[in-house]
């Protein structure tokens, strides 16, 4: 291919610009959906968090993947939970406040109280 004139010139550059972007644009595509190390993390995340039946938030989950050799801190996996639409569950500890019924038996009336008086204005 010759090149005679300044506009055969625009027109040779236009085309080979449009045919290296379209190869930039399939590239970035194939690298950030296939070989990324984000999807590889993102699985290993997703495994970690369905393993601990949905209950580790992204500071557990860091921790378990900085001993197994991954690098990646907590606001890199928060970020990857949140990319992926996971959440934690929250447990609320119960605590309790009263004695059950099963120990009245147990418990013995050492003031020797009458609790059923015969009199009900008597004591």
């Amino acid at each position: 291919m010759i090149i005679k004139s300044s506009l055969q010139i625009r027109e040779f550059y236009n085309l080979f610009l449009e045919i290296v972007h379209i190869y930039l644009i399939v590239y970035v595509h194939i690298y950030l959906n296939v070989y990324s190390p984000t999807r590889k993390n993102k699985k290993a995340i997703v495994k970690i968090y369905n393993d601990s039946h949905q209950l580790y938030g992204s500071p557990k989950i860091a921790e378990i993947l900085h001993k197994h050799g991954i690098k990646g801190c907590q606001k890199y996996v928060y970020s990857i939970m949140k990319e992926a639409n996971i959440k934690p569950k929250y447990l609320k500890h119960k605590i309790k406040t009263t004695i059950s019924k099963g120990n009245d038996r147990k418990l013995h009336n050492l003031l020797k109280r009458q609790f059923n008086p015969k009199d009900l204005e008597r004591v």
